[in-house]
């Protein structure tokens, strides 16, 4: 999993040359390899900042387009693992504790197949076989993080760190920040999904601690989310393609006048971050379902 950061340097008027306000010279090479003006002394973007990647400068809006749209296809193309395929088995855990029979799980995978499908752990608590709390310390044992019952209701204020529709493609949720430390800790259901983990961490620039919380409360948090909005987001739920996505994030980032740009994909959507100031704002690109592979997370 790559991830790639964004800075835009704004002018310093101390800077200023002769060829007017606005503008400045610069000797740092632009990071567009076949630029034009890649070895040359070039002036800034025209009374714009300038965007500054981690492995140069982007020096001006063709080239930071161009940058854009690759690092676009590269998160459309990326190659990832279902987070599913990393989960352990949970009857199997359960056998290897000694916490069920054999014959326990037998009865509820049967349960389960007539159902039609369901969570194991689910069919297992009805017949009596185990407790909810006997789950959770299983796999909370197994990925080696803590459990927390959220007995008490989470600040809006905490929920809206990450916008919803991300919540709801990686299955967590925000459930404590210490702003100190900068830690944030999100919590999964029956297991650890390290891919939006990281995303998280790399789009709010904080380190994000995984724990396990009760899957039935979880859910219910995340359906209260379902159609909320924050006067900071724009979601786009219809298609758009990499030249429109470009279009509206370069339109963006210039009226916000931001600052850093960050972008990575959740599942079905595209998250783009724009910092500016004390402020940030979130651009949501919804991608086509058939599209869409399990729980896909790409950085830049």
């Amino acid at each position: 999993m790559g991830a790639m950061g964004f800075e835009l340097r704004k002018w310093r008027p101390d800077r200023d040359t002769e060829a007017g306000v606005g503008a400045e010279k610069d000797t740092t090479r632009c990071g567009v390899d076949d630029c034009p003006s890649r070895f040359e002394r070039w002036r800034g973007w025209w009374r714009r900042p300038l965007l500054r990647r981690v492995e140069g400068v982007l020096c001006c809006p063709h080239c930071w387009e161009r940058r854009l749209a690759s690092c676009l296809d590269r998160l459309d193309r990326a190659p990832v693992v279902a987070a599913a395929s990393l989960r352990p088995r949970l009857g199997l855990l359960l056998l290897a504790r000694g916490s069920i029979l054999e014959t326990d799980l037998q009865r509820a995978l049967a349960a389960q197949r007539r159902a039609g499908g369901g969570r194991l752990g689910e069919y297992l608590a009805r017949a009596g076989a185990i407790t909810e709390a006997e789950i959770m310390a299983t796999l909370a044992d197994n990925w080696g993080v803590a459990v927390l019952p959220l007995d008490a209701p989470l600040a809006p204020e905490l929920l809206a760190l990450v916008p919803a529709p991300i919540l709801r493609a990686g299955e967590m949720l925000p459930v404590h920040y210490h702003a100190g430390s900068g830690r944030l800790h999100l919590g999964f259901g029956t297991g650890v999904a390290y891919d939006p983990l990281y995303a998280v961490e790399h789009m709010l620039g904080c380190h994000t601690l995984p724990c396990l919380v009760p899957v039935g409360r979880l859910n219910e948090l995340l359906i209260t989310l379902e159609g909320s909005t924050h006067p900071a987001q724009r979601i786009f739920e219809s298609l758009c393609s990499q030249e429109e996505k470009v279009r509206i994030i370069t339109s963006f980032a210039d009226r916000w006048q931001a600052k850093s740009v960050r972008v990575a994909r959740v599942g079905s959507y595209f998250w783009v971050r724009l910092e500016g100031g004390d402020s940030c704002r979130d651009l949501l690109f919804r991608q086509p379902l058939s599209a869409a592979r399990p729980s896909p997370v790409v950085l830049l």
